[in-house]
């Protein structure tokens, strides 16, 4: 029996006479202002520590950044044009010390990571190969800051220091060296001067978790520096490297604290700002506690009556549930009318039109269902779906046809199927039931283009299918279906098959006519002989061309570069002195003059340096075909936007007029390429054969051309580099393949003998 009648009342009016009854308004409101106000205080709390915590971490940024760029001044000085002596250097680093309080040495170290110059004599001894900032220096950071480093670590053994690295590197991006600053972490009171009152403190992070400062001071153990060890509730903020407010429990006292941590930027490391719970918020606890009571006795009160109240909307609820259980099953429900508030009728509408979409969507459902269906029993592809428990779900007309079943007979799993007949593969070679493709599938495996025999030992199909297989899998990655599909190839099969018997006929023929032509075999080894000592000659005096060639080019590059760039850059330096000395002429003309006079300088060195380069690769003498190759595609590169992708898994070390000879044909094809492809790429790709041969194939997809166009003097095809390079490749003993088509691109095949693996290098 109801107590009040509830009938076209709204839930709001109901709450609002529920609150009437339980007469209990004011003192809610007032534990709730405590409340509210408890978790202000909190809030505010958490407020302060992370804005403190930003301005600890801006400090201590601006503090890394004026030693970056004190770095960044002394790597200029030390790879300037007129770089500075070590003693020099030495000394200025010297002096840098004294300029950053908290700096406790500064190292000038090469590429590798070696100390070249120190800041103090012991420091000499340190290698920064193994270090964290070094290592993402060399994998291209411009700087970095390491994580915090203790006892033996730290340089002389003393105190717990981290290191701030800057890259200096010239204008190709090329590391020259790395400047070093080690930094004492007990130094940084005068980095951060933020002071807090009461139990406040704040504290730097490095990115692995670990304390570098604390302020105020405390003595903490190696163990308790680790952040990520001692506070979990943080790991998920070092993870997103975002701002966090968390509640941690201090590892020396105990202590319940307000912790805001807040990333510091570019570097990974984290500025937090604390302050004990119990200061924060205790005055606040004490105020609700007076009052706990009474609102716990109000509650039960106000509890007893929302039951009586609560009642007759539980029970239209109810209603609409079992309705819409009912319409979730598919079951013809009445429409429901709620007895109740307004609210609960205007839902109970809504529910019944969404029932009526419903049925509407399960409908075009399907009819869908019956469009695909139709479809695919119509497809002359055969096509299986299987469960992962190996039960055939749905096996199409045309597959049932190929396997010689009706719909009748049809088989209820593949494991089934696959007993009724022999499968082999096109060579003739069985394949056990277990190894079926369908398993397979279930397994999570794609294939495409199996081709298999099949033959029922009862006689109803006897073919060659081509078998398709796709897992359908869930959002998690489970086998949800296998579905297969499979095209007859058996007419292409049998004709693939009588072709085969007539090659053999043909070879058997020929095997005939060769034995008549035995005797003029005999007759041409002599000529042959003689062919192939004119061969050997014509290989040497090949051999000879090109390294006189190569000789000749290297004479003009070593002209160019230990003469005219020498004597165009003492000329450059001199206009420059001359340049600074006549500011005090009124001669504008003159200086103007000079002005321009100084970029033709500095072209005409440029120029110089790329014939230099052009004309003798130091690469290619110096590091072998491979670097010679890496070097070139460099300047493909660069001279004309051709980019060429170099594929090279093994070093291998050729003679001298060998690599010589391969690395000009390389060269020569990719300005064919360039000239004639319209494409900008190539591939260039190295690999071993049998033996010792290796080749080397250039392909590209540009626009190709007829290779049957080719004449004995390169007309069709790309002129008479091709034929020269087919021949010198001939005298060593090489061959040169080309495969290309009119709109299919090219692709020339070098193979070349001789070539021997270096050893350990791939």
């Amino acid at each position: 029996m109801q107590l009040f009648s509830i009938r076209g009342y709204s839930i709001k009016a109901i709450l609002l006479l529920l609150l009437l009854v339980v007469l209990v308004p004011f003192l809610l409101v007032q534990a709730y202002s405590y409340y509210d106000h408890y978790q202000t205080v909190r809030n505010r709390e958490f407020t302060a520590n992370i804005e403190i915590a930003r301005a600890a971490g801006s400090a201590f940024y601006a503090f890394t950044q004026g030693i970056v760029h004190q770095e960044l001044a002394l790597g200029m000085a030390a790879t300037s044009l007129t770089p500075l002596s070590t003693t020099e250097l030495a000394r200025i680093l010297m002096r840098c010390t004294r300029d950053f309080p908290a700096v406790q040495h500064f190292f000038w170290t090469d590429a590798n990571g070696h100390v070249q110059v120190a800041s103090h004599p012991e420091g000499m001894q340190e290698d920064f190969t193994n270090a964290t900032c070094f290592k993402r220096i060399v994998a291209g950071r411009e700087w970095d800051v390491g994580d915090l480093k203790a006892g033996a670590d730290a340089v002389g053994g003393s105190g717990a220091v981290f290191n701030v690295c800057r890259a200096i590197r010239d204008d190709g991006g090329t590391l020259l060296g790395v400047m070093v600053a080690t930094v004492l972490a007990d130094r940084l009171d005068a980095v951060l001067p933020v002071e807090r009152m009461g139990d406040g403190g704040i504290s730097l992070v490095d990115s692995q978790g670990v304390q570098v400062y604390q302020y105020p001071p405390e003595p903490y153990t190696w163990e308790q520096r680790s952040w990520l060890k001692n506070y979990s509730a943080i790991e998920s903020a070092f993870m997103d490297v975002a701002e966090t407010s968390t509640i941690v429990q201090s590892v020396t006292t105990g202590e319940d604290l307000l912790l805001g941590l807040t990333p510091i930027e570019r570097m990974g490391w984290f500025a937090t700002a604390t302050r004990g719970r119990k200061e924060a918020s205790g005055p606040v606890v004490a105020s609700m506690s007076k009052n706990a009571l009474w609102v716990v006795a109000l509650i039960a009160v106000g509890v007893v009556l929302s039951f009586a109240l609560v009642r007759p909307i539980y029970a239209s609820i109810a209603a609409m549930h079992r309705y819409v259980r009912a319409v979730g099953r598919g079951e013809p429900s009445p429409a429901q009318t709620a007895e109740g508030p307004v609210e609960l009728r205007e839902l109970t509408v809504a529910i019944d039109r969404m029932a009526e979409q419903v049925r509407l969507r399960e409908k075009e459902l399907r009819e869908s269902e019956e469009l695909f269906r139709s479809i695919v029993d119509n497809l002359t592809e055969g096509m299986i779906m299987e469960s992962p428990t190996g039960r055939i779900v749905y096996m199409n007309p045309a597959c049932l046809r190929m396997h010689g079943f009706s719909e009748e007979d049809a088989p209820v799993t593949l494991d089934e199927a696959v007993t009724a007949w022999e499968t082999s593969d096109p060579e003739g070679k069985p394949i056990p039931p277990e190894r079926w493709l369908h398993n397979r599938v279930l397994h999570g495996e794609r294939f495409q283009d199996v081709m298999l025999h099949i033959r029922r030992f009862d006689g109803k199909c006897d073919f060659y299918g081509s078998y398709n297989g796709v897992p359908i899998v869930t959002p998690e990655g489970d086998v949800r279906f296998g579905l297969m599909t499979v095209r007859d190839e058996t007419a292409r099969m049998r004709a693939e098959q009588d072709l085969r018997r007539l090659n053999r006929t043909l070879e058997q023929t020929v095997r005939e006519r060769t034995g008549m032509l035995a005797e003029t075999i005999d007759e041409l080894k002599s000529a042959n002989q003689q062919l192939d000592q004119r061969a050997r000659q014509l290989a040497a005096l090949a051999c000879e061309l090109t390294m006189a060639e190569q000789r000749e080019r290297k004479r003009l590059s070593n002209v160019l570069h230990d003469g005219l760039q020498p004597l165009l850059a003492i000329i450059k330096m001199r206009l420059e002195s001359f340049a600074t000395r006549i500011d005090n002429i009124d001669n504008k003309e003159l200086r103007q003059m000079l002005v321009e006079f100084e970029p033709m300088l500095v072209e005409a060195i440029q120029i110089s340096r790329s014939l230099s380069a052009d004309l003798s690769p130091p690469a290619l003498y110096e590091g072998g075909l491979c670097d010679g190759l890496a070097w070139l595609a460099r300047r493909m590169r660069e001279r004309f936007d051709f980019e060429v992708e170099l594929s090279i898994t093994e070093r291998y070390a050729f003679p001298e007029d060998v690599k010589i000879l391969v690395f000009e044909s390389v060269r020569e094809l990719l300005f064919n390429a360039v000239k004639h492809s319209k494409v900008k790429g190539a591939r260039v790709q190295i690999r071993r054969q049998a033996g010792n041969e290796v080749t080397i194939s250039v392909c590209d997809k540009g626009e190709g051309f007829d290779p049957a166009r080719c004449t004995i003097t390169g007309e069709g095809c790309g002129g008479f580099g091709l034929f020269s390079i087919r021949e010198r490749l001939g005298l060593i003993g090489g061959t040169m393949e080309i495969e290309s088509g009119v709109g299919q691109g090219s692709c020339f095949t070098l193979r070349v003998p001789g070539g021997e693996l270096v050893d350990g290098e791939r």
